[in-house]
């Protein structure tokens, strides 16, 4: 098996080009490697940043240490708090009033808001019919 990296990417948004990148080991904590990135970012005194992170990085610990840094993360998935913003768009999402265009393909996505400890985020809820067709006949195909 190959040993796992981490890749932190800095872009500048007003240039459109990346600035610079760092390889972390995967087997350092994701709390260890979110520091060490805060910590670049301090030295180098970059501001107005945007972190998007996996969802290895999703932990109330890393979200606190988020707190003054705009980020992109996706739920963990089988939460207590994933279920209850999915449930709630499931039986509604296919409406006209959540459709979105997306390059070629129609999707649908709704927003809502959700609190995680004391911080409050948008949370949006995607369905790509298209995607979940051709999952659903892959598993029907595995099984059979």
């Amino acid at each position: 098996m190959l040993p796992q990296v981490n890749l932190g990417v800095v872009y500048a948004r007003p240039l459109e080009l990346p600035l610079f990148y760092s390889l972390y080991p995967g087997s350092i904590h994701d709390v260890t490697t979110l520091t060490n990135v805060i910590t670049e970012l301090e030295i180098l005194t970059l501001s107005d940043t945007l972190f998007v992170l996996d969802k290895g990085f999703y932990s109330r610990t890393n979200l606190s240490k988020m707190r003054d840094i705009d980020h992109i993360i996706p739920l963990q998935v089988n939460t207590k708090l994933e279920h209850e913003v999915v449930g709630k768009y499931q039986s509604e999402i296919r409406t006209s009033e959540y459709a979105i265009s997306c390059n070629t393909n129609m999707l649908y996505c709704a927003a809502d808001s959700v609190t995680i400890g004391e911080m409050d985020y948008q949370a949006y809820v995607y369905l790509d019919e298209r995607r979940q067709a051709e999952e659903k006949e892959a598993f029907l195909k595995t099984i059979m």
